[in-house]
């Protein structure tokens, strides 16, 4: 009577073993910049949704309390990188200054994450976006006014009592400029177009 010898299982030699580990570096290293770019352009598509729901909001208030809003934007130099800032406000008709807008919720002023620069055209004509000195999150510089208030410089946006708004269109883009978001202003209120989407939709 014959007695089949046992088969153990094979195991994975050493050289096996590196392979599959340097394939799976491999592709991770190729999936990871794609990973990034991805992060990227969802960081900007969310500062453009939240600018976007504070400008309705402001909009809200300015109709509401029967006040002129003012949105202004800035770039702001962070140890040799650039942020773009933002700051609401709200115009004082006793001061004939802009002021600080209350604080009655979060958000009135900081920085727009994932956004790297930006384009501004103000009724079809590009706008220069100066450059304020400090953090963006601080907001814009000014001088003390009336209640302890900050008088601000002038914004480019504003958003009427009447409900009327600056004809703007505001092109956002993200940290790699691979991915452009445009938010747009004006008689029909605030709209956010997606240019990446657009451009694969033509």
């Amino acid at each position: 009577m014959r007695t089949s010898a046992v088969t153990r299982p094979r195991g994975f030699t050493l050289l096996e073993l590196m392979l599959v580990v340097f394939v799976v570096g491999l592709i991770a290293a190729l999936a990871m910049p794609n990973l990034v770019i991805q992060d990227d352009k969802q960081k900007l598509r969310v500062s453009a949704q939240n600018l976007l729901t504070l400008m309705r909001l402001q909009e809200e208030e300015a109709i509401l309390t029967g006040t002129q809003r003012g949105l202004r934007l800035s770039r702001h130099n962070n140890g040799g990188s650039v942020a773009i800032g933002y700051q609401w406000m709200v115009w004082s008709a006793d001061n004939s200054l802009w002021l600080e807008a209350p604080d009655q919720m979060r958000q009135l002023q900081g920085a727009l994450k994932g956004v790297f620069d930006l384009v501004l055209l103000i009724e079809g004509q590009p706008v220069v976006v100066a450059e304020a000195a400090g953090n963006a999150d601080s907001g814009e510089p000014g001088s003390e006014g009336s209640g302890g208030a900050k008088t601000l410089p002038a914004p480019q946006i504003v958003i009427y009592s009447s409900g009327d708004i600056t004809d703007f269109e505001l092109n956002l883009l993200s940290v790699d400029a691979g991915a452009s978001i445009t938010l747009v202003g004006g008689y029909e209120g605030f709209s956010l177009r997606d240019d990446d989407e657009d451009a694969a939709a033509d």
